[in-house]
C-alpha cells in the first residue's frame, strides 16, 4: 500500500484514485494484495480517504527526509528555478 501511495504522490495523482488503483492492482495476480482487498474486515481495508491521505503524508515526509539528508551530506548542490505563465 505504501508503494502505491508513493506512486500516486510521485505522479501527482489525486488521492481519490487510491482505492480504485489498489483494487485494480489486486486483480493483477498479486496474491497478498488480492487477499487483503477480498478478505480484510471492512474497518481495516486501509482504502479510505483518511488512510490514503496518511499514506501519502508519510511517504512525502520520507521523501523530504531523504532529500534533506542528501543535500546536507553534499559538498555542493545546485538549485534551478523555472517559471511558466501557462
Amino acid at each position: 500500500m505504501f508503494r502505491i501511495s508513493y506512486f500516486i504522490a510521485r505522479k501527482y495523482w489525486t488521492q481519490a484514485s487510491f482505492k480504485d488503483l489498489v483494487q485494480f492492482i489486486a486483480t493483477l495476480d498479486i496474491s497478498d494484495l488480492e487477499d487483503h482487498v477480498s478478505n480484510a474486515p471492512a474497518e481495516a481495508t486501509y482504502l479510505s480517504d483518511a488512510s490514503s491521505s496518511e499514506f501519502i503524508t508519510i511517504t512525502g515526509e520520507h521523501i523530504e527526509r531523504q532529500l534533506l539528508e542528501s543535500l546536507r551530506s553534499a559538498k555542493y548542490f545546485t538549485l534551478l528555478a523555472d517559471e511558466s505563465t501557462d
